[in-house]
């Protein structure tokens, strides 16, 4: 677009040149200077470029506005619809009355022994078959590693 401008200005000033009887273009001294008394001898250049010239910064604006709003797709695929991850909690050191959880292989559930079905958090971060954490929360309120006091409503389903 300025490619355009620029030789739309040239040959208005040739026009302009061979109308005045003035320069020729090559010893004018210039593009500035072409553009000076382009400005000087005709003010409606101005405004004819301000039809092309305003509403592309406007549009370019505006581009600008959408490319950095929270809703962008450059947004959208740079984070997680979810938002950020949250971390894993901390896992307390067990009671030392507590069940003890080093013995049991990793997928089985501590309380009943056989692989863990519908894993569930407690809010310690142990993770027991839902059956066997709710039955044990329900009867004891509390954690069977750390002891610490648990309600039914704590639990957590992990989703693997």
């Amino acid at each position: 677009m300025l490619a355009f401008l620029l030789s739309w200005t040239v040959k208005r000033a040739a026009a302009a040149a061979a109308t005045n009887k003035a320069k020729p273009l090559a010893k004018a001294g210039g593009l500035i200077s072409v553009l000076r008394r382009l400005l000087l001898t005709s003010p409606r250049l101005v405004l004819d470029s301000l039809k092309i010239l305003l509403p592309t910064a406007i549009f370019f604006i505006k581009f600008l506005e959408w490319w950095y709003s929270p809703s962008s797709p450059a947004r959208v695929l740079s984070t997680s619809p979810l938002g950020p991850a949250v971390p894993p909690p901390r896992l307390l050191p067990p009671h030392p009355k507590g069940l003890a959880i080093g013995t049991t292989r990793y997928g089985y559930c501590g309380l009943c022994g056989s692989t863990i079905a519908n894993a569930t958090a407690l809010p310690s971060g142990y993770v027991f078959c839902y059956r066997c954490a709710f039955s044990h929360v329900e009867k004891h309120g509390r954690c069977p590693v750390t002891f610490i006091p648990a309600h039914t409503w704590d639990l957590r389903k992990v989703l693997v």
